[in-house]
């Protein structure tokens, strides 16, 4: 038995010159190639550079919304290029496909901040790199354009104070940056307040000598020699600002001082000993005496390949919602997945980790997991149509619907569907539904009782809130189901319908069709309800925070208090839905 794909994942193949997405069965999670999305960078070289037999050699991918970028290094191609809509439309992606940046050379990992900057491992040669940020222009290039430099700015953060070979890169919650480090086996983290200024930096080396470890399996019970082993992925297993910082180690024993561990680990750093890295002096290491095994970093081994080969860990990447650790491992010609709840049970025998996608050596710099959105309506809610009110479940392509903004009925072109088993999802609550109740906007709105998923946006004083954002356990229940069907409506643009007599979003495709039984791809297992892409596309601000959204929430929790009549919201001219 292997593992299984808990979300789309992209895999760049640096040996085999191409980059492949896989989707998880939706009955069995085992992964599926597809084939529209793969990329034979090849064929962008030869389109992008003419004649001049460049190499193909893929070594990471990041996403940033729907658009992929990848690295390229080959000992004639080194550069960062980007599919723009790649997620939506990976045939215009690769045939629009661009150089972000032909600067640097040996590029590894990338990854981008909260603002939309990206940083890069990039360097002169295999051990010798550094950490740069690039500022990216609002417009994609074209014609000869696309094969030149295509950014506004460059900026070197640095090699954190010595001759470094960064492989992946990853931000935590508050916007500090976190670099492996293979040649020096250590991580270290760029302060956020001062990158691209000062760039101060902090790091945990290795710790040599006997280290207990966590597992619990026989023959992965011993201890470690080292905590760090030429350490190539790092991933945070959350969003918040608790996550775990999770390190693969390499363990091929080619880093400085030839580092090797006799069985290879995945490293966890834990929220107290990431804040004690963060809190020593600039360019420090934390003291390798606050450094307490299975405390606040736990080691895990794990089993050498059938052939009793040792693993090598590359790029990581975690599906946050699921639990589930993805490892790029560079030996075995499989990646490895791992459970994190039960990794310390994490059997002798590796094949219930292998998960078969192919993986090559290196594949240092990262994975990329499609994550998704997916705000939707429950079935049996009502559509106000040209007609009359249809229930969404009855409604067809070509229908026209009522809409607030465009001021007329617009055609549907697209209804998806699915139906949730809630009870197997690892995170119920961010697939439960959500119950308006009828009158909770004021009279007639929603006319009866309008149930959405949670990250489905209402429309209130031109705006659109999620939702989940105005739960507040008396009009507006998020209520614990065994199972919910949602459906969502898909106009030619997006906007805002009547649903109950409730305005709330239109689909907006940001690349999540894969949630839909009928989106053209087979579904992903777990499907994330939670996080959000807002691209241009959308038809108002989403608001998720701030004064505009305290002021909704006094006001809906009022009526809900009082069980009166709508009143007007304070400095809105009475208006609190556009209508």
């Amino acid at each position: 038995m292997t593992a299984t794909l808990t979300k789309p994942i992209i895999v760049p193949q640096y040996e085999n010159g191409v980059i492949e997405l896989y989707i998880p069965d939706p009955s069995t999670g085992a992964p599926t190639l597809d084939s529209k999305y793969t990329v034979n960078v090849a064929s962008i070289l030869d389109t992008l550079f003419p004649g001049q037999g460049r190499i193909a050699a893929p070594n990471a991918v990041v996403l940033h919304g729907n658009d992929l970028f990848f690295t390229n290094s080959s000992g004639n191609s080194q550069a960062v290029f980007e599919l723009p809509n790649y997620l939506n439309n990976p045939t215009a992606a690769i045939a629009n496909a661009f150089v972000v940046t032909l600067d640097g050379g040996d590029y590894v990992g990338l990854a981008f901040d909260a603002t939309g900057h990206l940083y890069t491992a990039e360097g002169s040669g295999y051990g010798n790199n550094q950490i740069v940020r690039y500022t990216l222009p609002t417009t994609n290039p074209t014609g000869a354009a696309a094969a030149g430099d295509n950014y506004t700015a460059r900026t070197v953060i640095g090699n954190a104070g010595a001759t470094s070979y960064f492989g992946d890169l990853t931000f935590d919650a508050s916007g500090n940056l976190w670099v492996a480090d293979y040649l020096n086996s250590r991580v270290v983290a760029f302060d956020a307040a001062n990158l691209g200024t000062t760039d101060t930096w902090h790091s945990v080396t290795d710790v040599a000598g006997s280290l207990s470890v966590a597992n619990t399996t026989s023959g992965l019970t011993g201890a470690t020699a080292h905590l760090f082993a030429e350490p190539e992925g790092v991933a945070f297993d959350g969003s918040g600002s608790s996550a775990n910082l999770w390190v693969g180690n390499n363990n091929d024993g080619n880093g400085a001082g030839n580092v090797q561990n006799t069985l290879t680990s995945l490293v966890e750093i834990t929220k107290p000993l990431q804040n004690l890295i963060l809190a020593t002096p600039n360019t420090t290491a934390v003291s390798a005496a606050n450094i307490k095994a299975n405390t606040n970093v736990f080691v895990y081994q794990v089993p050498n390949n059938a052939d009793t080969s040792l693993p090598q860990f590359g790029g990581v990447a975690i599906d946050t919602n699921a639990g589930v650790l993805y490892a790029n491992e560079e030996v075995g010609g499989d990646a490895r997945a791992y459970t994190l709840s039960t990794i310390a049970a994490t059997p002798l025998d590796p094949s219930g980790s292998l998960l078969p996608v192919t993986t090559t050596n290196p594949g240092n710099g990262g994975l990329a997991l499609v994550t998704t959105t997916l705000p939707c309506f429950a079935a049996g809610t009502r559509i106000a149509t040209e007609r009359a009110d249809i229930a969404v479940e009855a409604l067809r392509v070509g229908d026209r619907v009522r809409t607030l903004l465009r001021g007329k009925a617009q055609p549907v072109v697209w209804i998806g569907h699915r139906h949730i088993d809630c009870t197997r999802h690892p995170q119920p609550h961010k697939v439960w539904p959500v119950r308006i109740s009828a009158g909770a906007f004021g009279p007639g709105q929603p006319c009866r009782d309008l149930w959405l998923s949670p990250d489905h946006a209402v429309y209130v004083i031109d705006a659109l809130i999620p939702v989940k954002q105005l739960i507040n356990g008396a009009t507006i229940v998020q209520v614990p189901v065994d199972a919910v069907t949602y459906y969502h409506v898909e106009l030619h643009r997006h906007d805002v319908l009547l649903s109950e007599g409730l305005p709330a979003e239109s689909y907006l495709d940001t690349g999540d069709r894969w949630n839909f039984v009928n989106g053209s791809e087979p579904v992903v297992l777990y499907p994330d309800f939670s996080s959000r892409v807002w691209e241009a596309g959308g038809c108002a601000p989403l608001i998720v925070t701030g004064p505009k959204l305290d002021a909704v929430r006094h006001w809906v929790n009022s009526l809900a208090a009082t069980k009166v009549a709508a009143g007007p919201l304070a400095g809105h001219e009475g208006a609190v839905f556009r209508q």
